[in-house]
């Protein structure tokens, strides 16, 4: 799969999700897809605002948020990328963030296999916030290091990683980063990759799986439980 394919997918995943077509969602400028608060499909989160922002197509910004807040955006936002973590932050939620987001292409990506690495029981409490197969490296201490696959559509599938903090710096994340994206790579699907704005630890790693910038999200959402 081409880079380019690789974007293409994702494209097609921020597309569906904003309901409309790649063709708007790549158009320089600001589009508004007014919809009330929605739930993840699979995991236990409601989101009130999400912007999509890509970077290969002059900032094209999507947003689908409440109706009221479509209407100020249209009127005021003038090309002020900053003011969409502001909208974000003032709504009622758990939290409001940015994330970059990191598109891979299969065949490009720096992928180290490990037989330290196994599938574990992805129904373990400890596994939180990924709805996909996990694997993990585990010691005489238990598990120190877990990826686990986030199944965000049927184009595309983001991981989760986590390494126990006084096992950090072993390369670990790598390893188990490796496994999962391959387990996406092999079920047909692009993998792609989303950090949190000024995680200097997550951005290495996706540099280091061979992950290129694709554009940022700016989210609000809410935990149901």
């Amino acid at each position: 799969m081409s880079i380019d394919r690789a974007i293409n997918e994702i494209d097609k995943h921020y597309a569906n999700l904003m309901k409309t077509d790649i063709a708007a969602l790549r158009e320089p400028g600001i589009h508004l897809f007014p919809r009330e608060g929605f739930v993840h499909q699979r995991l236990p989160y409601q989101h009130s605002f999400i912007a999509v922002v890509l970077y290969q197509d002059h900032h094209a910004v999507s947003v689908t948020t409440s109706p009221a807040l479509c209407d100020v955006l249209k009127s005021e936002f003038a090309g002020d990328e900053a003011m969409l973590l502001r909208v974000a932050q003032s709504l009622n939620c758990d939290d409001a963030y940015e994330a970059e987001v990191l598109v891979g292409s299969p065949g490009l990506l720096n992928l180290t296999y490990s037989s330290s690495v196994e599938m574990v029981d992805a129904n373990s409490p400890m596994y939180t916030d990924v709805d996909g197969p996990v694997f993990a490296i585990s010691n005489d201490t238990g598990v120190v290091a877990w990826a686990g696959v986030k199944r965000q559509s049927p184009f595309v599938n983001d991981i989760r990683v986590v390494t126990r903090e006084d096992m950090r710096g072993k390369g670990l994340a790598k390893l188990v980063a490796s496994r999962a994206y391959t387990h996406i790579i092999d079920e047909g699907l692009t993998p792609y990759y989303a950090h949190g704005r000024g995680n200097a630890a997550s951005a290495a790693l996706a540099k280091s799986l061979g992950f290129i910038p694709y554009g940022y999200l700016v989210i609000a959402e809410s935990k149901i439980t």
